[in-house]
């Protein structure tokens, strides 16, 4: 009747529309409000695990839509996603510094076997090791 109302104004001067509005509307109202009195505080679903019954109001069914719709939890995403975009640009903007560092640990040193100049036996070999144990660097 609320939607009579509304539609009445806009066709008072043409009243079998009026009318032809008025009757195909009246029964899908009716039909609505009935389901709606009917299924009111009717049972949706039984909790097989626990063996309860899990039972909805109309706002807790709506609720249960809004936040489950496919539309709501894109749009929370999307929101989301641009969060993180302004925080990547926000970082682009800082100064920016790249460390770099080594360390090499050589735990054998490479060994060469040199002739013995000092007592002139060039056939006798002395065992010369060369290089650093640790190396480091940092740029």
């Amino acid at each position: 009747m609320y939607l009579f109302a509304i539609i009445k104004p806009c066709f008072s001067e043409n009243k079998t529309l009026l009318n032809t509005i008025h009757k195909s509307i009246a029964p899908i109202l009716l039909a609505a409000c009935s389901c709606f009195l009917f299924f009111k505080n009717s049972q949706a679903q039984s909790d097989s695990a626990s063996g309860h019954i899990i039972s909805f109001n109309l706002a807790e069914c709506i609720n249960y839509a809004m936040q489950n719709q496919h539309d709501v939890k894109n749009a929370i995403l999307n929101s989301q996603y641009s969060e993180e975009e302004i925080k990547a640009s926000t970082g682009k903007l800082l100064p920016h510094a790249t460390i770099d560092g080594s360390l090499t640990d050589n735990l054998k040193l490479p060994t060469s076997l040199i002739p013995d100049f000092s007592s002139g036996n060039l056939n006798n070999k002395i065992p010369v090791k060369s290089g650093v144990k640790y190396n480091s660097s940092v740029s």
